[in-house]
């Protein structure tokens, strides 16, 4: 049935010692799922209210390698395809370690959940690590490049940002140099997984001009 159609060619191959496996190498080819599917799939995990707003994503295209070894590690690299644009990962589990990097091209928020008010187009390039070794302490850190991201006839580019959750401590940092709006903004405060506390920030504001960014017609600043 093509309203369902889920298609796979892979390539996979067995690691054994002692007469047991111990690592699990595929080599996906192929990779296709169309939207029906993985509407059930985000029914699994979502309230049935959220069901139809992933209809943007269309499909999923997925080629690239899955290593699986029974020591808890896994990786998972390649690119993946959708209506709403394309992601290049490279993502590690180890030991209750999570950590690599996810690439956007063409990727739009605002096909993915059909919303004129989320970004048309955003290209990113992000990184981090989620350590879940002390399940009472989680730490996460991540760094965020947004090379190039439209929304509401503006284009944002030059944006790094970075943050930190270690020992319940919460901080980030942001620094903008895109045209007509550069700054640089610090935050810090207490996080235990619920609530945010005795949060503090700054923010050094060294170029706006809200009618370049298409925010007025009325005024440059």
């Amino acid at each position: 049935n093509r309203n369902h159609s889920f298609h796979l060619s892979s390539d996979i191959t067995f690691d054994r010692k002692d007469g047991k496996i111990t690592n699990i190498f595929a080599d996906i080819n192929k990779l296709d799922i169309d939207y029906p599917l993985i509407k059930k799939a985000i029914s699994s995990f979502l309230p049935q209210s959220s069901n139809n707003k992933f209809e943007g994503i269309g499909y999923i295209n997925f080629n690239g390698k899955v290593n699986y070894n029974v020591a808890q590690k896994a990786q998972i690299t390649g690119i993946a395809k959708t209506l709403a644009g394309s992601l290049k990962t490279n993502i590690i589990y180890d030991n209750k370690k999570i950590r690599g990097n996810v690439l956007t091209t063409d990727f739009s928020p605002s096909q993915l959940l059909n919303k004129e008010s989320l970004p048309h187009l955003v290209n990113i390039d992000l990184k981090g690590e989620f350590d879940l070794q002390q399940e009472d302490n989680p730490q996460l850190w991540t760094e965020l490049l947004i090379n190039e991201l439209h929304h509401k006839h503006t284009t944002y580019s030059g944006i790094h940002a970075t943050s930190e959750w270690k020992n319940k401590r919460l901080q980030f940092q942001i620094d903008s140099k895109s045209p007509h709006l550069k700054f640089s903004a610090q935050g810090v405060g207490r996080f235990d997984g619920k609530r945010l506390s005795n949060f503090k920030s700054t923010c050094n504001l060294t170029e706006c001009n809200p009618k370049e960014l298409n925010w007025t017609k009325r005024f440059s600043a």
